[in-house]
């Protein structure tokens, strides 16, 4: 499960490329405003080009995201001083006729990602 503090995201073009654009979470399988399962929206057509997220968050404050594991129940809550939260829980490729489907994400500390 996953909440991350931002009402925008940055999207990524078929490259993989931030193409600059800030667009709006709320009702998208990008919004993460309260807390859900990440794999919720795996397989959505606009998480096709990054096989999951690998997208950026602009963030609106300092308490930039919660994680918690319902079979466990352990809690993580993240503080950054950066202006955006990289969020990664793409499948691994392998040669182009092969998907890796992994259980772990990643939220990595950044700035404004520019095209």
């Amino acid at each position: 499960m996953l909440k991350i503090n931002a009402d925008y995201y940055t999207p990524v073009d078929g490259g993989l490329i931030p193409t600059g654009e800030k667009i709006r979470v709320k009702g998208t399988p990008f919004d993460f405003t309260r807390l859900k399962a990440i794999g919720k929206h795996i397989g959505d057509k606009s998480l096709a080009a990054t096989l999951g997220y690998d997208h950026n968050y602009i963030l609106n404050g300092e308490h930039a995201a919660r994680a918690e594991g319902k079979a466990t129940g352990i809690k993580m809550d993240v503080y950054t001083d950066m202006p955006c939260r990289a969020v990664s829980s793409t499948a691994l490729r392998v040669k182009a006729a092969c998907t890796i489907n992994s259980g772990a994400f990643v939220l990595n500390r950044s700035f404004a990602p520019t095209p």
